[in-house]
């Protein structure tokens, strides 16, 4: 009974907190409040339950996976979550907690992602005006350094690392070519992350993707990605 009372205290306050501190819209508060009312039944129910502030990123990803073998939406998992941010949010404004479970469950599944996605940079590529400029630049990293050079068509290749491009393409300094195990996967995540895919440039082998660019530049280079 102390339990339910705590996680009824907990969430009167949050509901008072979201509809008037933050000034949310009446619907948007009942959507939050029932997201997060479904979290506090499943901790109530648990075979040792537990009261808000004994949450932990474990308990959270089984009340997710609870709501998925429930037959949840991704989408609508996409806003439990973001429920659950605001309510640990707000107990962490309030100093009921130190940190939020829903951070630790994010922090994992970047990593996740990230390791999944495997991006690591193939070469940094120089805008140069002509083939003779792009020689000049092309000699002068195989001077520091012994790289070998490699003539192309369009580029010459100082080492694998450095393309030389004979004439001035993507980006206003280059491009830098990221390789990745899948192009398909990626695009998703770096569209969320606020950049724009360019699909005029886009390569394909049959329905599978080569190469595509960016189109926002990072510190005047273009990206490039290249499928693994």
């Amino acid at each position: 009974m102390q339990l339910f009372l705590r996680w009824q205290e907990i969430l009167r306050r949050y509901r008072v907190y979201v509809a008037v501190e933050k000034h949310l819209a009446e619907n948007t508060v009942e959507a939050y409040m029932r997201d997060v009312e479904r979290l506090a039944t499943f901790c109530s129910a648990l075979d040792h339950p537990i009261g808000p502030t004994r949450v932990t990123a474990q308990i959270v990803e089984n009340f997710m996976a609870h709501l998925f073998d429930r037959g949840l939406e991704p989408r609508s998992q996409a806003r439990v979550l973001s429920s659950l941010r605001g309510l640990f949010g707000y107990m962490m404004l309030t100093d009921q907690i130190e940190e939020s479970p829903i951070d630790e469950i994010e922090a994992a599944t970047r990593s996740a992602v990230q390791k999944m996605l495997g991006f690591e940079i193939k070469h940094v590529g120089i805008n140069c005006g002509d083939e003779e400029e792009a020689m000049a630049v092309a000699k002068k990293f195989s001077v520091l350094f012994g790289w070998p050079i490699k003539d192309g068509n369009s580029s010459i290749f100082a080492s694998n690392g450095v393309e030389v491009l004979k004439s001035m393409y993507l980006g206003k300094n280059g491009h830098i070519a990221i390789r990745t195990n899948s192009i398909p996967l990626a695009l998703p995540v770096l569209e969320k992350a606020g950049f724009e895919v360019d699909m005029s440039t886009a390569k394909m082998k049959g329905d599978r993707y080569v190469a595509v660019y960016l189109k926002n530049e990072i510190g005047n280079f273009a990206v490039h990605l290249l499928q693994k």
